[in-house]
């Protein structure tokens, strides 16, 4: 009688055990999977970020006062919305302290300066970076 309960015991858990990894697997598999995605989007749309700023410096330290083309526009829309969408409202506010120093306006005489936009363009970076957890908070 317990060699025969034993026997049904092992049967069981051995089906228990490969239902439940059946089940589990995939399921787990695909909530790491969309994770590591999110993170890829999330650093993707940091490294578009960082390059656009850098370009818009450099056309503006080479030629001050200079509108960009209309198409660093539409990459940056396409960032922006991407921060929107994939980054919490403190980091949404970091960045569009940095959109609303792009454009008109910009440059010497207008009250902000190229100095001032590297340093809003730094605070995001790290908001940015601190939420997917490159940084610690407050570095």
């Amino acid at each position: 009688m317990n060699a025969l309960f034993t026997t049904v015991l092992s049967v069981v858990s051995a089906i228990l055990a490969t239902l439940l990894t059946i089940f589990l697997t995939p399921r787990l598999q695909h909530y790491f999977w969309k994770q590591e995605r999110r993170e890829e989007l999330r650093l993707a749309a940091i490294k578009e970020f960082n390059t656009l700023i850098a370009d818009y410096l450099t056309n503006q330290i080479a030629n001050p006062g200079v509108r960009p083309h209309d198409t660093f526009f539409q990459s940056f829309q396409v960032t922006t919305a991407e921060v929107k969408a994939l980054f919490s409202e403190n980091a949404w506010n970091a960045f569009k302290d940095v959109e609303n120093m792009i454009g008109p306006g910009f440059g010497p005489g207008e009250g902000r300066t190229v100095n001032d936009l590297v340093e809003a363009r730094d605070r995001a970076l790290r908001v940015l970076y601190a939420e997917i957890g490159i940084l610690r908070t407050g570095q």
